[in-house]
């Protein structure tokens, strides 16, 4: 919700078609009936390039996309703090996400280089991510949850992060705060085993947050999110995770929630199962469950990914077609990818295309909008190489 939500006094920092304090009660209600706690997610010193599009706040904005404030100008507090209150009050939720990830590419704006020449990034960070914390627990009562990645996880030892004086931060923030411990990727390089006995050594209340890796792909990659949802759940059962938080993002390219659904479902069934690997008994029962087929969402969803390895390994990059058909149009598509897909691979093309349809029309009826919505991919890539 980072600036979807009609906050009383900030309406127009939202989207026209953003959440109201009434649909909150009205979905938080819905939710709790069928055992579900709707929790707010949100971030207030990083990814606000969607309120810093209003000129009035331009004095303020520091890193080259406008993504963060100055967190030492009192109005960036007032102004947070305003939106915190106002979604802390509509959701009836006893936990609250307070996001405090990214805080990276600072210091374009003199205000801010001089304030973290001053205090050092990791304070900078963490007297302002800290006021979040505790004015959400001490005025709020909210169990605050937040990314880990400046604090534990991925992001400490790049050039941009806190590196050897994490510490300075991660020591200031109250340890029932709950650390949700993102990564979408697995070992294979091995470098998340030392970011995971790191986060596990903090002995600090988290959760593992693996992906449905929708929003890197034109339409989600099954063999890939659940190689990492498989990965993260066993690292979470092994290390003294208390949950699993499947994670499902929108980007520029658009995104459909119903087409991510099946892989939101199956990090689901690897939360329940502690991540147990797939195997044929696995993809059966998730075709099964979804669609009531005997296997063919999941020749469907394979097909999909070899159609989009086949151009990735054409230099026909991944989300490429959906980003640039959609933020383009048709013509930036043809000259970017012509060239590099010959006839042969065109070709290739066209026979998993087929194949896909095939296994498309065999899902099972039992959810008819999820098949509907499945088609996307066949229609997607097909109209891409009608186009190519």
């Amino acid at each position: 919700l980072e600036n979807h939500f009609h906050a009383p006094g900030l309406e127009d920092i939202s989207t026209p078609g953003g959440m109201t304090p009434e649909s909150v009660r009205e979905l938080s209600a819905y939710a709790a009936a069928r055992g579900i706690d709707l929790v707010p997610g949100t971030n207030v010193l990083s990814h606000m390039e969607g309120w810093f599009r209003l000129e009035r706040y331009s004095d303020f904005v520091d890193g080259a996309m406008r993504s963060y404030p100055v967190l030492t100008r009192p109005e960036v507090w007032k102004l947070v703090r305003t939106y915190l209150d106002a979604l802390a009050t509509a959701f009836p939720s006893p936990n609250f996400h307070a996001g405090l990830d990214e805080l990276l590419f600072t210091g374009t704006n003199p205000e801010a280089a001089g304030a973290i020449a001053v205090r050092g990034k990791p304070g900078y960070f963490a007297d302002f991510a800290c006021k979040v914390v505790n004015h959400l627990q001490k005025v709020h009562g909210k169990t605050v949850w937040m990314w880990d990645d400046m604090v534990l996880g991925k992001n400490i030892y790049r050039t941009e992060g806190f590196n050897d004086t994490y510490h300075e931060a991660l020591d200031r923030f109250p340890r029932d705060v709950i650390m949700t411990h993102w990564y979408y990727w697995t070992n294979s390089d091995g470098k998340h085993q030392t970011i995971m006995k790191r986060v596990a050594g903090a002995k600090r209340p988290f959760v593992v947050a693996p992906s449905s890796l929708t929003c890197g792909y034109d339409f989600g990659s099954l063999i890939r999110a659940a190689d990492n949802q498989s990965y993260m759940a066993r690292c979470g059962l092994k290390n003294g995770a208390f949950g699993l938080v499947n994670t499902q993002w929108e980007n520029r390219y658009g995104c459909s929630f119903l087409a991510g659904w099946p892989l939101q479902a199956m990090a689901a069934g690897f939360a329940w199962s502690g991540g147990t690997p797939p195997d044929s008994r696995f993809w059966n029962a998730f075709s099964f469950v979804l669609c009531g087929d005997q296997g063919a969402l999941v020749r469907y969803l394979e097909t999909i990914d070899r159609i989009q390895d086949l151009l990735n390994g054409h230099g026909v990059g991944p989300a490429a077609v959906r980003g640039l058909l959609f933020l383009h149009g048709p013509q930036r598509l043809w000259r970017q990818t012509t060239t590099g897909l010959t006839p042969t691979v065109r070709r290739q093309l066209r026979i998993l295309l087929a194949t896909a349809r095939k296994h498309h029309a065999a899902i099972g009826d039992r959810d008819p909008e999820l098949k509907r919505a499945m088609a996307l991919g066949v229609t997607l890539f097909g109209e891409g190489l009608t186009i190519i």
